[in-house]
């Protein structure tokens, strides 16, 4: 789940600069987090029909992964480069536009080499990554 919270927000920064030539890059200067209200939507609904006293066991342990993740940020640096801190995932990599949607690639971190792409969407960096399940899931980046 982690991982996914590196990509997306790897990905939101790049679709942030995916508008334009240097200015846009400074405008997606800034740092950017998780959207958390999303993300506990997307698993909840994904809970679907699962009986309402597994869905209350299970709150307390998604509500405190959330809050980790959310304390994760990325730092998408105006020279084309991002960081990646909180919890065990620190990393670093650079980003780029390309056809309309940014790419990060991390270049130091667990994820060494991996590219993801973001877009934008409403103003937010919008990717897709694999959950813990394996399944793919929808991860959204808001600028702080």
């Amino acid at each position: 789940m982690k991982h996914a919270v590196i990509a997306a927000l790897s990905a939101v920064l790049f679709a942030l600069g995916s508008c334009g030539g240097e200015s846009q890059a400074a405008s997606v200067a800034g740092k950017y987090s998780l959207d958390t209200k999303a993300l506990e939507k997307m698993i909840m609904d994904g809970m679907g029909d699962m009986p309402a006293e597994q869905k209350a066991m299970m709150k307390p342990m998604m509500e405190g992964m959330i809050k980790a993740m959310g304390e994760m940020s990325v730092e998408v640096k105006a020279d084309n480069t991002f960081v990646v801190s909180g919890g065990d995932q620190d990393a670093k990599g650079t980003w780029k536009l390309e056809n309309g949607k940014v790419s990060m690639t991390t270049t130091e971190g667990k994820d060494k080499g991996e590219t993801r792409v973001l877009e934008i969407k409403d103003g937010k960096l919008v990717g897709k990554d694999k959950g813990p399940d394996g399944k793919e899931m929808e991860i959204t980046l808001i600028k702080k």
